[in-house]
């Protein structure tokens, strides 16, 4: 990899990969193919340098599309930003001095212009109505295993219909290393922990946007827990900037990527491609503010039926910031109703199948985050957002250990809702960031107040599950406990395979 000697001068610096981090996407013929391994300088490895002792860099290596700016080149541009993973350096990959392509990969094999898509050569002169039932199974099915734009979902359709081939656009290898290296937000230990790592990666959020930098993928894989200092503006970094967009409020988006982000956490405008508001909804009391004062906590206690329509509008949606924050809005409201407490899973209520008795829970986490159709999934999270009976019935869905952030999540959408409505987003993050900052300062002075059943237990598996990967990272060192009777018994198994979620690009 590229990096500078003590006067300044380009070299060449070489690291060992140790851990794979994720490998699944690697094994794709179409997207980003991306790869990511834990890595030491060799130097380090070379001079015995012990293994707890040496940096630990994160190494990525995937295909990004020539349309876009590499992820290290946004890096670059940004420079360090607090609540952001830090750049150590990166590079496009070159074989025999030329930079590796896909197209060098296939030997610059084009498709003939009058290709047609693979899926329409088996069929011969299909009846209109036919024709037209075969075309949306056939990209329902795309939709649900290939990463798409949901705007692509409509060209295709219409290509498929006209018979014309998808236009093929060209890939280049690169790799980076990221000096911030960190734990699955799921892995908090505490609740104040969960809601501080949230802070920094929605100020470090707000940070490129000052910049007109727009992340547009905000999910549980690329928000993640560092082992900072539980003050520092970096405790929680934001990662993964394959889809960022540099001077958002001008750019002009190529045809695949209008909207992008992992539909589980989409916002609803992106993910049906309409407002989010087509009808006002009453303005109730801030619940936060009403806790933190003692005061009833009920935010429908002033509200008043107002049923004023919003004029709809055909205007096209394009990614903007608020709809980011609606993504961290969705994914604290998925870790609440999914998590029962630290490194724990409702797994025995979130399974339809399984979970006979009570299936609310489940079949909420499955209209919410679950549904393959994404259009349907943002009109279930749309009836949710704009009605306060059933942003009650989610709030009331929240796990015993998260009671508690009802009213954070009630505020914050709140906060979300006002937005949307007055169409002003200039000071949207400063008002999150103070909500965040009071529902902070009052678990400072109640979190040891707040126990829930076997909450000790969880806390215990959070903390070991953070023992078990420095052990695994540091296999062989002195110092680390790992408690074999815990690991036994560190989480039940799954009634049912755990599914991957999807990203749409």
């Amino acid at each position: 990899m590229p990096s500078y000697g003590p006067e300044g001068k380009p070299q060449r610096e070489y690291f060992v990969l140790f851990t794979a981090i994720s490998l699944n996407r690697g094994e794709v013929v179409k997207g980003r193919a991306g790869r990511v391994w834990l890595a030491h300088k060799r130097d380090e490895v070379e001079k015995g340098i012990p293994r707890e002792k040496r940096e630990i860099f994160v190494f990525k290596d995937n295909w990004h599309d020539i349309r876009r700016p590499t992820e290290g080149e946004h890096y670059e541009g940004q420079g360090p930003v607090d609540g952001i993973a830090k750049l150590y350096t990166y590079e496009t990959v070159k074989v025999d001095n030329e930079i590796d392509t896909t197209s060098n990969a296939r030997r610059s094999l084009e498709p003939t212009p009058d290709a047609k898509p693979l899926r329409l050569q088996v069929i011969h002169d299909p009846p209109a109505d036919k024709f037209q039932t075969y075309i949306e199974a056939s990209m329902q099915r795309y939709a649900n295993t290939l990463p798409i734009d949901i705007a692509d979902l409509r060209r295709w359709i219409d290509m498929l219909e006209r018979g014309a081939s998808q236009p093929v656009y060209h890939r280049e290898h690169h790799r980076l290393l990221l000096r911030s290296y960190g734990h699955p937000i799921t892995e908090f230990v505490s609740r104040k922990e969960l809601v501080v790592v949230f802070r920094c990666a929605v100020n470090g959020h707000w940070l490129l946007v000052l910049m007109k930098y727009l992340h547009r993928d905000v999910s549980r894989g690329n928000v993640v827990i560092t082992d900072a200092e539980i003050t520092s503006p970096n405790k929680g970094v934001l990662i993964d900037q394959d889809y960022t967009i540099g001077n958002f409020d001008v750019h002009t988006a190529t045809e695949c990527d209008t909207r992008t982000g992992t539909p589980a956490f989409m916002s609803v405008e992106l993910l049906t491609g309409f407002p989010m508001l087509l009808q006002k909804r009453p303005q109730g009391n801030d619940a936060l503010f009403m806790m933190v004062q003692n005061q009833d906590s009920d935010p429908n206690a002033k509200n008043e039926a107002n049923t004023d329509a919003h004029q709809k509008t055909t205007a096209p949606i394009y990614h903007s910031p608020i709809h980011d924050l609606e993504s961290f809005f969705w994914l604290l409201c998925w870790i609440c109703i999914t998590r029962s407490g630290p490194s724990t899973s409702r797994l025995g209520q979130l399974d339809v199948k399984f979970n006979k008795d009570d299936q609310k829970i489940a079949l909420l986490n499955h209209d919410l985050f679950e549904e393959e159709d994404m259009v349907k999934l943002g009109n279930n999270k749309r009836r949710y957002f704009t009605n306060t009976e059933f942003m009650n019935e989610l709030v009331d869905c929240f796990s015993p250990y998260f009671a508690k952030f009802s009213a954070l999540v009630l505020s914050l959408h709140l906060t979300l809702y006002d937005a949307y409505e007055k169409q002003e987003f200039d000071d949207i993050h400063k008002t999150v960031l103070m909500k965040l900052d009071i529902f902070i300062q009052w678990l400072d002075q109640n979190e040891k107040t707040l126990t829930v059943e076997h909450q000790e237990d969880m806390i215990k598996r959070a903390e070991w599950r953070r023992k078990k990967h420095a052990y695994r990272v540091f296999e062989g060192t002195d110092g680390v406990d790992v408690d074999d009777e815990l690991e036994d018994d560190l989480e039940p198994g799954s009634p049912t395979p755990a599914k991957k979620m999807k990203t749409a690009k």
